[in-house]
């Protein structure tokens, strides 16, 4: 519980310390971009510290370039 307390802590002090800055200069793409991914990640770590099976990317990419690799390798053999 409190880890993830902490990191929601942590999350509010960055969305304290840039948000403010971001809305005064009309950054809207960049705040966007910042809560998406503060989210995304907040998210994740959350999912991490509740020891919950989080996905990780490498196994997607494998995944997809796997029948690529493949079908290069009967190409030039």
């Amino acid at each position: 519980m409190w880890p993830v307390v902490g990191l929601i802590a942590a999350t509010a002090v960055m969305v304290v310390l840039e948000v403010p800055d971001m809305l005064r200069n009309r950054l809207k793409k960049d705040l966007a971009a910042f809560a998406i991914l503060l989210a995304a990640g907040l998210g994740v770590s959350i999912a991490y510290t509740l020891h919950v099976a989080v996905w990780n990317p490498v196994q997607l990419i494998t995944r997809f370039f796997m029948p690529v690799s493949k079908w290069i390798e009967r190409l030039l053999s």
